[in-house]
């Protein structure tokens, strides 16, 4: 992803801004990446994501959802509380509204999302194909993997607390984006989810990297925590998790991979 970066470096002062800004971003890598790992996957014998929603998807859980994922990104950029008696106190000025920083959401938002959401999950789902908590297993990898890549946030001059809290938040949240898409069927969710918490926290903070958190952080960090691994848990269980296993029914066909329009068998039946 950082490869459209690299090329431009030795005539990016020669560029018009909005390009500039395209090629340094990760804006231009992000889709480049989803190129390359969605032919991939096509190769492997895998389908490519859907966008639209499932017909089984009930309409008033996903404005339940839409609620709370808006709601979220208000809390997440906005919040200006220092502690629970300031939880609601919020402060809309945003230090840098710039398109730039806007962009700085896209390479998390689309990338990220394609390569766990959907590439990463997709393999899991596929390896826990025979076990009773297919879904759990894997989004459970997906979503530790998706807090580890925050480590090397440190390494960029972030404190190791703030890297920590981000990696468990990561993780967590990375539960409820697998919980959408399993759930909705829709990718575009998670992508603009991710976008939207990334880009409106650089925009209204002015900064990728996160302070020191204090304890008033910590608990905020486990009590979203436990929200986001609640509300997971409701959508992939019951008759909503039925209805997530019916939108996609190349992962649980007793051992039939898929590819095209062709069955092929690639582990033995039971």
């Amino acid at each position: 992803m950082a490869a459209p970066e690299i090329a431009v470096m030795a005539f990016e002062k020669s560029l018009a801004p909005v390009v500039k800004d395209l090629a340094t971003t990760g804006f231009v890598g992000a889709f480049s990446f989803v190129v390359i790992t969605g032919f991939a996957m096509k190769v492997w014998g895998f389908r490519l994501p859907r966008f639209g929603f499932s017909r089984t998807a009930q309409w008033w859980i996903i404005v339940l959802l839409a609620l709370f994922c808006v709601g979220y990104v208000i809390f997440n950029s906005f919040d200006a509380g220092t502690s629970f008696r300031t939880l609601w106190k919020f402060d809309f000025h945003m230090k840098s509204p710039t398109f730039e920083m806007m962009l700085n959401g896209v390479e998390p938002g689309v990338a990220e999302e394609w390569l766990l959401r959907f590439a990463t999950l997709s393999l899991m789902m596929r390896a826990f194909e025979f076990s009773r908590h297919q879904f759990g297993w894997s989004v459970a990898v997906t979503s530790i993997l998706f807090g580890l890549f925050h480590l090397p946030n440190a390494l960029q001059g972030q404190s190791w607390s703030a890297t920590f809290e981000q990696a468990l938040s990561a993780a967590s949240i990375g539960c409820l984006l697998a919980a959408l898409y399993l759930y909705t069927r829709a990718l575009w969710w998670p992508m603009l989810f991710h976008f939207s918490v990334d880009s409106f926290a650089f925009m209204s903070s002015g900064t990728q990297t996160m302070g020191k958190p204090g304890m008033f952080d910590w608990w905020m960090t486990v009590i979203l925590a436990i929200i986001f691994i609640a509300i997971t848990i409701l959508l992939l269980t019951g008759e909503r998790g039925r209805n997530a296993k019916r939108n996609f029914p190349e992962f649980t066909g007793n051992g039939l991979f898929f590819g095209g329009s062709v069955a092929l068998q690639t582990f033995p039946t039971r």
